[in-house]
């Protein structure tokens, strides 16, 4: 069954974080219009394009992320019995914590599963590059599995070469894979492709029980809540100390948002200084960051939607910064392009670096360009580092994803139904892209629909009020289109019933 989650009216978190004159701060405040009412919630992750909420009761219930809004996908009943732990990325999600269960979440699917297997042993970690997923698996080592099919992954993971040592965490940056062992050493591999080559070890000055990548830079947490910046040669710098060990660490602006496998909110700001946002953690605290917006978890409510704003160390003036770009899925041979968008200096006094493995992407005045070739089929990492006249630097890193052929557009599925006559009957009818540059670019029309029956080109709205004289079944398709032309159909059959009708001679 599915179920749909109403949004209310209702405020239960609020936070205010004063800006100083002397140091930048997140400054947080409450938006009074938005909860999300979701019973027994055990999860709560978050993608560059969707919201994964899990809940004990429900299931799992999966929302697409846009800029001042959430719209809701699915809902998958009992997966929570698949395990609590969720991790995803901008193609998937990974949940497990439930034996040797692993099961891969689409959000594009019907009911936002791709696939799942059974492991030789119980996973602690996984990380995906390219179409290959990474599985820390403890004593039984690091195993890999392909995303390419979804009966391949059903089968047993490839192992990859640990030199002997236990895997118990994972994480990727860039195509770079990094696994840590039973406390304290770091094992590095560079990954092309298929093709995955062990590149050295290195330890840690210190024992450590998690790994984290935060903006491209690699922490690592120990289990007394202390939180660390790892160097290359291993050395570790204290952050923070934390009031236990760390179950989720996001950056907001220039601090650090955390909570800890207790349930309490911490943010560190960056003097290291620590202020607890929520100190009973028995009420959830899970939390993810959609764009400028933060959710948080009160028992049973994702509540409140709260919006953050980084404010500037001089009064008067913005804070440089460039706007983040999303990572990008499109097929081959569509060109990228977008602006890049800088606010607190004159576009005419910024200066734009590209780093890349792409040596045809450019920057074009204020602008990516690039137009994959044959050769550049996969994944490509891009970084842009933006300059003002005074020297201030922000960057964004993202991906494009090239493939080789463009994925038609999914409907949601639609179960016959009754109308009735003179009735006004309304349909919402939606299908998403999976891998458009653009998924809200979808236009809907209807072959052979009755007449009188509308169709919203751009939003799908199906509206009809049937007359006497349609008094039967009916049966026609809606089409769906993305922006590169790809089609899906879906056949809707509807039965119109006249309520008023007289009985007849024999009493019918």
């Amino acid at each position: 069954m599915i179920k749909l989650f109403r949004i209310h009216t209702a405020v239960c978190f609020l936070v205010v974080f004063a800006a100083s004159a002397a140091q930048a701060q997140v400054q947080l405040s409450a938006d009074f219009s938005t909860t999300l009412r979701i019973p027994d919630i055990v999860s709560v992750q978050e993608s560059a394009t969707h919201l994964y909420v899990l809940s004990e009761s429900e299931g799992l219930v999966v929302f697409r992320t846009h800029a001042d809004s959430l719209q809701w996908i699915l809902t998958s009943e009992g997966m929570s019995d698949r395990g609590r732990t969720m991790q995803p990325d901008v193609r998937f999600a990974y949940l497990y914590g439930s034996g040797n269960r692993l099961t891969v979440l689409e959000p594009t699917s019907i009911l936002g599963v791709y696939s799942s297997t059974f492991l030789p042993a119980e996973p602690f970690g996984v990380s995906r590059i390219g179409t290959s997923l990474y599985i820390a698996m403890g004593e039984t080592g690091l195993g890999r599995l392909p995303l390419t099919d979804p009966a391949d992954f059903d089968t047993a993971p490839q192992m990859i070469d640990t030199r002997d040592t236990p895997v118990f965490d994972l994480v990727r940056i860039g195509t770079n894979l990094i696994a840590l062992d039973s406390g304290q050493n770091l094992l590095f591999y560079d990954v092309d492709g298929d093709d995955i080559r062990f590149s050295q070890t290195v330890q840690l000055d210190r024992e450590v029980q998690r790994i984290h990548n935060m903006n491209s830079t690699l922490y690592a947490s120990d289990s007394t809540g202390s939180l660390y910046e790892v160097r290359s040669t291993g050395l570790t710098r204290l952050i923070a100390q934390l009031s236990g060990p760390v179950s989720k660490i996001t950056p907001l602006g220039d601090q650090i948002l955390a909570r800890s496998t207790s349930g309490i909110l911490e943010l560190i700001e960056s003097s290291g200084r620590v202020t607890t946002l929520r100190a009973d953690g028995s009420n959830g605290n899970y939390f993810a960051v959609t764009g400028q917006r933060l959710w948080v978890s009160n028992f049973d409510e994702l509540s409140v939607n709260v919006f953050f704003e980084s404010t500037q160390t001089t009064p008067g003036t913005d804070r440089f910064r460039l706007e983040p770009a999303e990572n990008i899925v499109l097929p081959f041979p569509r060109p990228v392009l977008f602006p890049l968008v800088v606010h607190g200096a004159a576009a005419g006094e910024v200066r734009f670096n590209l780093r890349s493995d792409a040596e045809n992407a450019q920057i074009r005045g204020n602008g990516f360009y690039w137009q994959p070739q044959s050769n550049q089929i996969g994944v490509t990492e891009f970084v842009v580092t933006a300059t003002d006249a005074e020297g201030r630097t922000d960057s964004t890193r993202f991906q494009v994803d090239v493939r080789t052929f463009n994925a038609p557009p999914r409907f949601n599925p639609v179960r016959p139904m009754s109308v009735i006559v003179g009735e006004l009957f309304q349909l919402p009818l939606r299908a998403v892209d999976p891998d458009g540059l653009d998924r809200g670019l979808i236009r809907y029309h209807g072959v052979d629909m009755p007449d009188g029956a509308t169709i919203s080109e751009r939003t799908g709205m199906l509206t009809w009020t049937p007359e006497r004289r349609q008094v039967g079944v009916h049966t026609f398709q809606i089409i769906a289109t993305d922006q590169f032309g790809a089609a899906a159909s879906l056949s809707i059959t509807m039965t119109v019933r006249n309520m008023s009708a007289q009985p007849d001679e024999t009493g019918r």
